[in-house]
């Protein structure tokens, strides 16, 4: 069986050109959101002792837009501020009431412009256990932007050349079967 070492560098053209795109055409990082990773009280928890201070840290840096806490007696007079890149700090103005408690926010990313809103929810209970703070411990971010990358750059280069091998080995029978 006659094979041509045409065949293996066109599946070796096709692949060359298949990730130089990739490579080419995706962004360093993927463009995410000022997305909520961690938070004093967490969403859900029912917290107690001197609650004065409510914490946000953010995945990037962020302009804060509008931040509203309402609790089981209305909206609560709120101060925020942000003493760092990617931290937002609620301060609450007056104890609060037990209840249930929404802090409803909206904030701009300074990476892209794009606007994020959210909620965290909670409940207040004068005996509960005081929320732990996250501000000044080390929070570990796992960039799954860049793990969906990879994995999509090996399945187009797995596409590409069993595409490549393919196209090869109908151009072999091709001219196999050529008279």
């Amino acid at each position: 069986m006659y094979r041509s070492h045409r065949d293996g560098a066109t599946v070796r053209r096709l692949v060359v050109v298949a990730v130089a795109a990739l490579v080419a055409l995706a962004p360093a990082r993927a463009f995410a959101h000022g997305d909520l990773i961690a938070s004093s009280p967490f969403a859900g928890q029912t917290v107690g002792g001197d609650l004065s201070v409510i914490e946000l840290v953010l995945s990037e840096d962020v302009q804060v837009r509008d931040v509203v806490l309402v609790g089981p007696d209305g909206d609560v007079p709120i101060t925020v501020r942000q003493p760092a890149a990617y931290v937002v700090l609620i301060d609450l103005d007056a104890g609060p009431t037990e209840g249930p408690y929404r802090l409803d926010y909206t904030l701009t990313s300074l990476v892209d412009s794009d606007n994020t809103a959210g909620f965290l929810a909670f409940r207040y209970e004068a005996g509960a256990a005081p929320a732990l703070p996250v501000v000044g411990t080390t929070v570990v971010l796992v960039d799954t932007d860049r793990r969906q990358s990879v994995v999509a750059l090996v399945a187009v280069v797995v596409l590409v050349a069993g595409a490549g091998l393919v196209l090869a080995k109908w151009r072999r029978l091709r001219r196999l079967e050529a008279p």
